[in-house]
């Protein structure tokens, strides 16, 4: 199925001290999660696709949606921030085929962002 194809639900909570949105594939095949608060910024977590959908595009079309909802319900001038564990190299480079960069690491994590001005501009790859 192509990207642009693809079906999601989006959940919309708002809290006292932010708000999230909770990203589903219609088929239930991958979820992402997107967290906005003052402190922290926005946030993506939890990205999780079922391991028989691996590899066909879906990792790629919940990021791309996510950044969608950033972009038109969050503002244009936003940065959106990420964690990975450290030890997951294969992960920290699809994220920067999507186009993020990683900012910091320690020996647990490695801190990956899309700078506002980026968001949207790279192509359907990394999947």
């Amino acid at each position: 199925m192509a990207e642009s194809e693809r079906r999601f639900i989006v959940h919309r909570n708002k809290w006292i001290w932010g708000r999230t949105w909770v990203i589903v594939c219609e088929d239930g095949s991958g979820i992402i999660k997107i967290s906005q608060d003052p402190d922290d910024g926005v946030v993506l977590s939890g990205l999780s696709v079922l391991p028989d959908h691996r590899g066909k595009g879906i990792g790629t079309s919940l990021v791309r949606e996510a950044e969608r909802i950033v972009r038109e319900e969050i503002g244009a001038n936003e940065d959106i921030t990420l964690s990975v564990k450290s030890w997951n190299k294969e992960l920290i480079g699809w994220y920067t085929k999507l186009g993020f960069c990683v900012y910091d690491y320690d020996s647990d994590y490695t801190y990956l962002i899309m700078v506002a001005r980026e968001i949207g501009k790279f192509s359907e790859n990394g999947d």
